[in-house]
């Protein structure tokens, strides 16, 4: 075009609207495209194989990647791991970037495959020709003898084995014997060969539990989501190379029909929805083109997943198709005067009952094989929102339930927010929301085929909040708060008959309402240190306003404000607090450094009055204490640094009479310490410095030390996959925090998490007889309690000696709202 003198081909087909075509010819359609592009260059929705390696584009980059880690990994003799979420493209970048790479490289021999049912069996099948046996005799063998396969595989040539899909090791193979025994025999190979293995990322947990994989999941090749111009790529080239031409216009429609931002990268799991449309805009091309005419004729995106939504409900039996019936409307974000969206769902909120996980799983994963879902590390979630717009079925399911289905998601996500909030009581529910979520829960387990039953965490909350409303109620009528909660409650009563009456609360009007409290409740927040009486108001008025969480927020915070008990001590500085049992009866125990003598003390508090029971005289700064067992008899353990008089830092005490029994030589400074077991003994864990110590409970004996990364700050045992761990946090000098995970039973790290900030002296326990939660800051102990009374409004109102006047209604709200009386009775009780 250029030699004729005319403008070159623009990407941009805006400026020739009116020469595109909008649909096909009816006459043309069909056998006319036959002539050129016979085979298409698009798979659809299977992955790319090695035969598809000159039409697989877009992973330039991430391949050279992983062939370089490939070359350096037989030094490491460990197992490569390649992840990435669902619909990333794993499978396409190991099929047809890494294989075909590798098969260039002489003397590199691939093995690849699937682990199956029986992964043991897999391996078998491949290499028994290799061992001159029967593959039933080699499995045999390999089943006691992970050394086999490394003895076959150390010959001239370099071998590298792919095990792709991973994570049927734990989908189809239910036998925990054969899993160790699969892991152990890959593990043993990597002495001689290159083993790399493709995971989707929701099973990297699963994996952590595995010793043969720890030290591959710590330096993982992370498949991450294309950039728009590495789409583009993926879409053009395979045709260029197929001889096909695409109008200009298709490949930005394309893109925008899948909703990606051309400003930005695209979504981890847009290639198999572009890979699909294509493969069916390729049946419909015209000639050697693909065009807008043909991809508008296939539906577009929307219309192609319907189809593929009803194949895929339909291959399920009876119980698969009741599973997603009841599961998918969940992944929806039901919206309230707007449309409605995806919403990732955690996988332990969508899969509550481990009985039935295996068959909903089953079920699941047929919709995530037809790309219709997307599993990530620990979510899932619908892959194209055009799927809850398009595909009728969902619609219905939406519909029909669509009151239950909003009033369960509201219910899910408080749990949450309440166990985000380390069970904050002010995230409870309280009052109508908590009747019109016992009525709905009703209603759920009175149709258990329309709905799966509550989460844990959804079920704690909503149990907790019943607990603490009956608390309440049995406290009324011992006399407490009889009048002040009457008259409140007959007030917001008044108050719900008037509204509703005046029919005030629509969509948009709740909206601004929620809007307007949150900001006040944030107002509540910022006076509360300032002008305790004007934010126990303004977080009554936030709360009349709209009964938002935020709201709740603050009226807990203003109603719990003057409900904590102060423990006043000499400490200067409290650094830790614990729970125990001293000369027999229930105490706090809290460690610092005093004022009057410049040293660190350990001073044991009566837990049911606050009395000071006993006072320990330790080293120069105790940082940490802990109430156990040593050799036997109860104790109290605690930890700083020393002074030069005494040497010791991590010292025990009698919990009898508070005489000292032991002291220990640490690394370090003690800035933590907890009480555990070790290899199945009873063990102190201390953190020092950059190491965590174990010592033996029985005699003090130094058993084991771990290197952490950074300072320890922390530390506390528990469980982690099923198996007894050691958790420790800490930092490091830039103020970034881990958390890293030890075996119990050897110490070894198997896993490790970065964290935000470093973590303060908190625990559990009871104070006059009631749960509490104590902390130590500054030089108080702070012993909170744990329950709110049902009538939270009533209660800060009651708390005040005077309403909020207008004209501070203006100040704070606005004059767009009119003023309303805000604790029209407050006494100052």
């Amino acid at each position: 075009m250029s030699q004729q003198g005319l403008p070159a081909p623009r990407r941009q087909a805006s400026g020739f609207g009116d020469q595109q075509r909008l649909t096909i010819n009816p006459a043309r359609s069909g056998e006319a495209g036959e002539q050129v592009g016979e085979v298409s260059p698009y798979p659809g929705l299977a992955s790319f194989g090695p035969q598809d390696a000159d039409v697989f584009f877009g992973r330039t980059e991430l391949t050279g990647q992983l062939i370089d880690r490939v070359a350096g990994q037989l030094a490491r003799r460990e197992l490569l791991v390649v992840v990435g979420p669902s619909g990333a493209g794993k499978s396409s970048l190991l099929r047809a970037g890494l294989i075909p790479a590798l098969e260039r490289a002489p003397g590199t021999g691939v093995v690849m495959f699937t682990p199956g049912q029986d992964p043991v069996g897999v391996l078998a099948d491949r290499f028994a020709a290799l061992a001159g046996s029967l593959p039933g005799e080699l499995r045999e063998t390999l089943m006691t003898d992970p050394d086999r396969l490394r003895s076959l595989l150390d010959r001239p040539g370099q071998p590298v084995l792919i095990v792709d899909q991973f994570e049927e090791l734990f989908t189809q193979c239910k036998d925990e014997s054969q899993r160790r025994a699969f892991l152990a025999v890959l593990h043993a190979a990597c002495a001689v060969a290159v083993v790399v293995i493709g995971v989707r990322a929701d099973f990297f947990g699963r994996c952590v539990g595995y010793p043969e994989l720890a030290a591959g999941l710590e330096r993982p090749v992370v498949v991450t989501p294309m950039t728009v111009a590495q789409l583009r790529t993926a879409i053009e080239e395979p045709a260029r190379v197929a001889g096909l031409a695409v109008q200009p216009a298709l490949v930005d429609l394309l893109l925008e029909d899948v909703g990606v931002d051309l400003g930005a990268g695209g979504p981890g799991n847009v290639l198999p929805l572009l890979s699909h449309v294509l493969l069916a805009t390729w049946q419909r091309r015209e000639g050697g083109m693909l065009t807008v005419g043909g991809y508008l004729a296939t539906g577009g995106v929307s219309r192609a997943l319907a189809k593929t939504a009803d194949a895929t409900l339909a291959g399920l039996d009876l119980p698969g198709q009741r599973a997603i019936h009841q599961l998918l409307p969940r992944l929806v974000q039901l919206g309230e005067g707007a449309d409605d969206t995806r919403i990732r769902v955690p996988l332990e909120d969508l899969l509550p009952i481990a009985d039935e996980r295996d068959e909903t799983w089953r079920a699941l994963d047929r919709f995530v094989g037809a790309r219709l879902l997307t599993v990530d590390a620990d979510a899932i979630e619908i892959s194209h929102e055009a799927l809850i717009r398009a595909w009728p079925r969902l619609r219905e399911w939406i519909n029909v339930n669509r009151a239950t289905l909003l009033a369960r998601q509201q219910l899910d996500r408080q749990a949450r927010n309440w166990a985000d909030h380390q069970e904050d009581p002010s995230y409870l529910y309280g009052g109508t929301r908590l009747a019109a979520a016992e009525e709905a829960r009703m209603r759920w387990e009175a149709d258990p085929a329309g709905f799966p039953p509550l989460s844990e965490r959804s079920a704690r909350f909503l149990r907790t909040s019943v607990q603490v409303r009956e608390r309440a109620k049995r406290a009324r009528r011992r006399g407490i708060g009889i009048v002040a909660a009457s008259l409140t409650l007959a007030l917001l009563a008044s108050i719900g008959v008037a509204l509703n009456a005046l029919n005030v609360a629509d969509d948009a009007e709740r909206q601004r309402l929620a809007v307007l409290s949150q900001k006040v409740a944030a107002r509540s927040l910022e006076s509360a240190d300032a002008d305790p009486e004007l934010s126990r108001l303004l977080a009554a008025a936030a709360f009349t306003l709209s009964e938002t969480p935020e709201a709740e927020h603050s009226l807990a915070r203003a109603w719990a404000d003057p409900h904590r008990s102060l423990l006043s001590t000499v400490i200067s500085s409290v650094s830790s607090v614990a729970m125990g049992r001293f000369n027999g009866r229930p105490v706090i125990i809290s460690g610092g450094n005093f004022s009057d003598s410049g040293r660190g003390k350990v001073v044991i508090w009566d837990a049911a009055g606050g009395k000071r029971l006993h006072t320990t005289k330790t080293l120069d700064s105790v940082y940490a204490v802990a109430m156990g067992q040593f050799n036997g008899r109860p104790a109290i353990i605690s930890g700083g640094s020393s002074g030069d008089d005494d040497p010791a830092e991590l010292e025990i005490w009698d919990a009898a009479d508070g005489k000292r029994l032991h002291a220990m030589k640490t690394a370090g400074g003690v800035s933590t310490v907890a009480m555990g077991q070790f290899n199945g003994k009873p063990a102190i864990i201390s953190g020092s410095g950059g190491e965590v110590e174990i010592w033996d409970a029985t005699d003090g004996k130094r058993l084991h030390a771990m290197d952490a990364t950074g300072s320890v700050s922390a530390v506390t045992t528990g469980r982690f996959n099923g198996r007894p761990v050691i958790i420790s946090g800490g930092g490091d000098a830039s103020g970034r925090g881990k958390v890293e995970i030890w075996d119990a039973a050897g110490g070894r790290r198997l896993h490790a998490m970065d964290t935000a900030d470093w973590v303060e002296a908190v625990t559990p326990g009871r104070f006059d007889g009631e749960p509490t939660i104590i902390s130590g800051s500054g030089d108080l102990l702070q012993v909170w309690a744990t329950s709110l009374p049902a009538d939270l409004l009533g209660s800060v109102c009651a708390q005040t000696s005077r309403t909020l006047t207008s004209d501070e209604w203006v100040v704070y709200i606005g004059v767009d709202d009119a003023f309303r009386r805000v604790c029209p009775s407050g006494t100052n009780h």
